[in-house]
């Protein structure tokens, strides 16, 4: 896929189209439509009532759980898709370019972010991207490659929901006060259609929002990864070379001791 022009992939409009239309609108549908129907499984003929606050049946709780469940589904389905567009090399190329910080003074920033261990193609084979998606230690088993993948993608996932929940829980929690029916001091009663109305338009927005965080984060860290290979290609012939021309001195002064051992034994 071409790189320039007015469709090419450092476009504004096809990152706009990629990142929020294709990826965030149809992740936050998909969202909604598996909250509203989980909500519709656990409230619609539930005989207890549905409380903002109270139990067993709290929306407050049940908005909170379900932030850092889809966070991270929707960070892990990402990774494998986008992951594959960026392995055919289909992905958009960010207009913007944020500098890898050095690795010395940022060891933690590098292992976040999996700076090593970005996706870039060998081959257009789905079994090489499999294996260069999972296994970042090969002398390690298979299960010991998923499980650190998943550690991975659960820590830099996690810390994406809480940052999104800081923002988008509170708001959510006002609304739905303004919404319910006031029970007693503090708490709030919903009934009919509205929680799962309530969770539908919570899924999508979710899925708006993290999708395109998901994707930005992926997009960067495989431009690093390549700068990063770049640098240490750059640093292997270098030192190669400092090899080969330590190796061409040593021979030379090899060579001129030799001569100079010769030329002592005519003149003696």
């Amino acid at each position: 896929m071409k790189s320039e022009g007015f469709l090419g992939r450092k476009s504004w409009l096809f990152n706009f189209c990629y990142i929020f239309v294709i990826h965030g609108v149809v992740s936050g549908i998909i969202a909604g439509g598996v909250e509203f129907a989980i909500a519709y499984g656990m409230y619609h003929k539930n005989s207890q009532p549905i409380l903002l606050w109270g139990f067993p049946n709290t929306l407050s709780g049940d908005c909170a759980l379900s932030l850092f469940i889809q966070v991270g589904v929707t960070w892990a389905c990402e990774e494998i898709l986008v992951g594959w567009d960026c392995y055919l090399e289909n992905t958009p190329i960010l207009p913007f370019e944020i500098e890898l910080p050095d690795e010395p003074g940022h060891k933690l920033f590098w292992r976040l972010f999996e700076v090593k261990h970005g996706i870039l193609r060998e081959d257009r084979s789905f079994r090489s991207y499999i294996r260069k998606q999972f296994v970042r230690y090969p002398n390690r088993t298979k299960l010991f490659n998923l499980f650190a993948w998943f550690v991975s993608k659960l820590i830099i996932s996690m810390i994406t929901a809480a940052m999104i929940w800081f923002w988008v829980w509170p708001v959510t929690m006002g609304i739905l006060a303004g919404i319910g029916t006031k029970v007693g001091s503090h708490d709030y009663q919903f009934h009919g259609w509205a929680p799962q109305i309530m969770k539908l338009i919570y899924g999508f927005v979710l899925g708006l929002m993290s999708s395109p965080l998901a994707i930005i984060v992926i997009l960067l860290r495989d431009n690093w990864h390549l700068k990063y290979k770049e640098t240490a290609n750059i640093t292997s012939t270098t030192n190669e070379k400092g090899v080969d021309q330590a190796s061409a001195n040593d021979t030379s002064t090899g060579d001129t001791n030799v001569d100079e051992a010769d030329q002592s034994t005519t003149n003696n």
